[in-house]
Formats: structure tokens, sequence, C-alpha cells
């Protein structure tokens, strides 16, 4: 299954979902109306089909559960930061110190650069000591991760990297919006237990001469207590129906980014030898269970057979077992009490020297199944990028100036000096001497830059500039766009590195950037879909059979008019039609990336300039995309 495949997979969920969710309310429905219907034909010798009384009903817990779930789903609207604040979770600053947060910082770099998103925000949950973790999100944009402390001081560091793959599995397959949307369904299902409990109290702190003239709502609170407490059942099975074989696929997929089973498999262990295990303190860890790594509250008091049930992961020795390749009986419960061996020397291995595996080739048919996907190389690459970088740049990106600065460099024109003369000026008269003295610092190595480096490095830059205000994102918009426009025209490397960075940044300070699909066949974008591919072909040494070879595919999936010659393009264009297509559904968007690959790659070679294009045409409609280009780009 391939990442587009993952993405179509998560929109079904969601309606089974709202399947799910409709069951739980007619059934809501029903158990209220039973109750409330014995009891007036009881209290009035009526008859017990009272359709007034069920209408009456069907209104109070519809109109509950939806008021319930859109206030959640409103308060989760910034995404997956609220999640994390309301676990406890504090942000670790891109510039820390501290030597478990750094490793930390580092494995979640390593993993972003080579899965191709963009590095999250990590968050800590100091007072946590089980071992859990957890992504959230709407997008792979707006995603952050959470860890708790008991991870960084219970996991080496393989198997920390083996967690943290897993987790990007659930940020890359789309699994986090499906996430939140299910905490908002049975927050709305669980405020029908929550009024009925706050009715018993306000019930039960009232006068007792009153009581006994209450006995309907006595009734109706105890009602209300109970069968919101079943609703609270059906929200555990709704999210152990949909979460416990998501939890093998994030297992399996771990194993597959790192290739190493025993990390993400001696983590696992380490939580069965745990005392506090994966326990989560935080007041609301109920709600968010089904996001972590390891089951995040202790199983209710019912039977074995049941709890199993309604958890929302996997038994541990389960997904041990699978990890480990281990026959049928193999592992109890009592026998998962440490890591395995290897994984130390694993680590020892890693610590005494990087060996970069061997170069990956890229197909144009192999792109589609690389897209979401990573690979030992692609983690080399990432551990190489990182070290290879010079200490300077390395420091500057930890910092929310530093990285600014590092965006101001990229853009200065070091080929035309009247140029760079303009921009340098406007900057003198914008920027605070302190500012300009770290751009000068930074400046001689981003010269020496190898090209590959430059979107990497914009990515590196997206964590720290999170932390700044609206206002300060705004002024280096603003800088941005004045340092491009200062030559009067716009290259595609300055359109990239403008993409890349208000794609990765903007959702932080606009909470209403998450794209809606608005288009499913190419009967409206057919010639943004030309657009795009004749933008591509222009760089080619025969841009008409590149073009030809691209929009070949798409004229292979579909009936509707394609245009079938090379369209003149511009940046503006460009960008247009970007817009239009960052709106389709993910099946459309497979064809689109498999189509600009075949382009780019009808000559068999791939310069920087349209590997950078392509790179950024795929961040764009949102897709992860991993550092193969970078092994067959030649200048």
């Amino acid at each position: 299954m391939n990442f587009f495949e993952h993405q179509d997979r998560a929109r079904r969920q969601t309606v089974y979902l709202i399947f799910l969710f409709a069951i739980a309310i007619i059934g809501t429905i029903l158990a209220l109306y039973a109750v409330f219907a014995i009891a007036v034909a009881m209290e009035l010798e009526t008859s017990i089909w009272q359709p007034e009384l069920l209408v009456l009903i069907s209104l109070i817990v519809i109109g509950t559960v939806t008021i319930g779930s859109a206030i959640k789903l409103w308060q989760l609207r910034a995404g997956g930061k609220i999640v994390a604040f309301s676990m406890g979770g504090r942000l670790v600053n891109s510039d820390t110190q501290d030597l478990l947060e750094r490793r930390l910082l580092n494995v979640v770099e390593e993993m972003a650069i080579a899965s191709g998103v963009s590095v999250p925000p990590v968050y800590l949950m100091d007072y946590e000591p089980g071992i859990n973790a957890f992504a959230a999100g709407f997008t792979i944009n707006d995603a952050v991760i959470g860890v708790t402390r008991g991870s960084l001081e219970q996991l080496s560091r393989e198997q920390l990297q083996g967690v943290i793959a897993h987790e990007f599995s659930h940020i890359i397959h789309g699994d986090m919006r499906l996430n939140l949307y299910l905490i908002g369904v049975v927050q709305g299902i669980l405020l029908i237990h929550l009024c009925g409990r706050e009715l018993l109290r306000l019930i039960s702190n009232g006068p007792r001469s009153k009581r006994k003239k209450q006995g309907l709502i006595v009734i109706a609170a105890l009602a209300l207590f109970i069968v919101g407490y079943i609703g609270f059942i059906c929200g555990r099975l709704i999210k152990s129906a949909i979460g416990r074989q998501r939890e093998f696929l994030a297992d399996a997929s771990a194993v597959q980014y790192t290739r190493n089973p025993w990390g993400i498999s001696g983590a696992l262990r380490q939580i069965g030898g745990l005392k506090a295990g994966s326990n989560i303190k935080a007041p609301k860890a109920e709600e968010a269970s089904h996001l972590f790594f390891g089951e995040a509250v202790k199983s209710l008091d019912f039977h074995v057979s049941l709890n199993r049930l309604l958890a929302t992961h996997p038994p541990l020795q389960e997904r041990i077992k699978r990890l480990e390749n281990l026959p049928d009986g193999a592992l109890s419960p009592g026998e998962i009490t440490s890591a395995n061996p290897d994984i130390e020397s694993l680590e020892t291995n890693v610590a005494a020297g990087f060996q970069p595996a061997a170069t990956v080739r890229t197909a144009p048919g192999s792109i589609v199944t690389k897209i979401g996907s990573t690979h030992p190389a692609y983690l080399n690459y990432a551990r190489s990028l990182l070290a290879q970088l010079p200490e300077v740049l390395q420091t500057a990106v930890r910092k929310a100036s530093g990285a600014e600065v590092i965006l101001y460099g990229l853009l200065l024109n070091f080929q035309d000096t009247s140029v760079r003369d303009r921009q340098i000026s406007h900057l003198k008269q914008t920027e605070s001497p302190q500012h300009l003295d770290r751009l000068w610092q930074v400046v001689p190595d981003l010269r020496s830059l190898d090209p590959h480096y430059r979107l990497p490095l914009v990515d590196l830059a997206i964590p720290p500039l999170r932390e700044i205000s609206p206002e300060r994102y705004s002024h280096i918009d603003r800088q941005i766009e004045i340092l491009i426009q200062a030559d009067g025209k716009l290259s595609l490397s300055e359109y990239s590195l403008q993409v890349v960075f208000n794609h990765r940044l903007a959702p932080y300070f606009n909470n209403d950037l998450i794209p809606k699909i608005r288009y499913t066949t190419f009967k409206e974008i057919g010639n943004d879909c030309a657009i795009i591919l004749s933008g591509l072909a222009e760089m080619s040494d025969r841009p008409a059979d590149a073009f030809n070879v691209g929009i070949a595919r798409i004229a292979d999936v579909t009936d509707c008019p394609i245009p079938r010659k090379l369209i003149p393009t511009n940046i503006i264009s460009i960008r247009r039609s970007l817009k239009k297509l960052v709106q389709t559904s993910p099946k459309i968007k497979q064809t689109i990336v498999d189509a600009c690959a075949y382009t780019v790659l009808c000559d068999r070679q791939v310069r920087v300039t349209e590997a950078e294009l392509l790179r950024t045409i795929i961040i764009l409609l949102d897709c992860p995309i991993p550092p193969f280009l970078e092994d067959i780009a030649s200048e």
C-alpha cells in the first residue's frame, strides 16, 4: 500500500467513523427512550409507545452530542499543539543544551529529513515517568510529536528511534486527522454522561424536602449518567475498532523505516519491564489514549476478554511477537522484562561512525511508491547532512534569529553585485545591527553550500520560527518577497524557497489552512496539469518529448480532455495552477506526481533546479518526499 492508498484508506475510515458514531447515537437514543418511556408509563399509566417522547429525546441527544463534538473540534482547530498542551507537554527548544533533549531532537530531525516531511515541533511531558509518545495534527505541516520523560530516560537511541519512526508512520499515513476527529466524536457522546453526573450532583446538594418531588428528574439524571457511561464504552469500542490494526501497521512501518525491528520491540519490552509501563497520568489522557504509542490508561475493571476488546492498542506481547517473528506461545506477559541485548551493540556501532549506504537509484515508475516511504539510505543521508552542515549553520538554525538570517542569506544574489547591493541596503534599513551581524556570519558558509542542501536547510529552519509572533512571521514573509523582487524576477530556486517556507510555516499562524478536496476528476484541472508539466519540461534538453511522456501518464487514466501541446508558462501561472492542484483527491495527486516524475526523468538525468521544482510541487501537494532525488540530481 503506497502513500496515496493510505490517504484514501484514511478517508474511508472517516466514513466508517461517522457510521459508528451514528450507531452509538441511535443506541443512546433508544436506551434513553426505553428508560423514560417505562418511567412515564408507570407514573401516568399510559402506553410505552410515545412517539412525541422519542422525537424529543432524539433532538436532545443529537443536539447535546453535536454541541459537545463541535466545541471539542473547535478547541482542536489549532492542531496537535493543543493536544500536547492538554497532556502537560512542554515545547522543547531547538537550541536546548540538555543532552537527552538534544538526542531526541536529532532523532526527530533525521526522521523528518529521511521521510520528507516538515520537522515537527517536539513536546516533552516532564512529569510522565512511563514510556510513551504520540503524534497529533491535521496535516503533515501542523503535526507535533509528544514524548514522555520516561522515554528519554529509559530508552536507548535505537529504541527511541523506533518509537519516533512509529509516530512518523501515523503522520505520513494520514492517521492523525482521523484521531483528532475521534477525540471530538467521543467527547460528544461522553457529554451525555457528564450532564447526568452534574444533574445528580445538583440534586444531591439540594434540599432534602424537594427530593421526593423530583422522582422523574432523578430517574432522568440516573438514565443520563448510566446511558452516557454506555456511550463512553461505545467510544472506547470505536477507538479500539479503528486504532488497533493501525498500530500493527505503524509498527511494521517503523521497521521498514529503520530496518531495525529490535529498536521498536526493545522499546515495547522496556514498557513491559517498567513499573510505570506506558501509563499517562495527565487528567485528559483518556480522551487522547488512541493517539499514543502504548496503552496510555489502565484497563477498565471488566473481564479480561472485555478489557482486550476495549483496549485501544494490541497487547504488548502480540506486538513484540510480530516484530521479532516469534512463534505462538513463545512470550507471555510476565516475560516482557527487558530489551534485546543486541540493542546496545547496535547503538555502539552507530556511535562508532556513520557509513553511508549504497545509493538508491530511481526510475520514473518508482517515484510514486517512494512517496511517503523511507529507507536506511535516506536515514544515513539525513545523518550525513546534519553532520556535514558547517558548525556556524548548525548553531544558527537552532534559533529563530539565526533561522531568519539563513533564509535571507539564501536569497542574496551573489552573481549580480548591483542586485545584492539593493538587497543589503534594504536589510540595513529594516533590520537591527545584531541581525545583520548574524547574517554576515552565515553568508560565507551559505555561498559554498551544496545546492542539494538548500531545501533541507529551509526545513531545519522551520521549527525555531514556529516560536515567533504572528507579526514577526508577517515581517519575514514581506522581507523574503522584497529580497526576491530586487532583480525584478522570480527564479525557480527563489520560488521553491518561498513556497516551502510559507507552506511549512503558515499552518501555525492560520488555523484555516487545511486544504479541502474539491477536485476528484481531471475535468476542471486538466489545463493546470498541462501547465505544471510544461514548466518542468521546459528545463529539459528535449521539452516536447518530456511533456509528451508526462501528459501521456495522465491521458492514460482519464477520459477528460487534456491539452496535448506545450503551454507557455511562467512562475505566476505555475503558482496559480498549483493552488488548484493542492485541492485534489489523493488518487488525483498520485497521477500528477507520477506524470511529473516521468516528465523530469524523461532524459534519465535530473538537474538541481529540476529536482528542487519537483520536490516543491510534491511538498505543495502535501506529499512527504524522501531525499531520493539527491541521488540522481546533477549540476
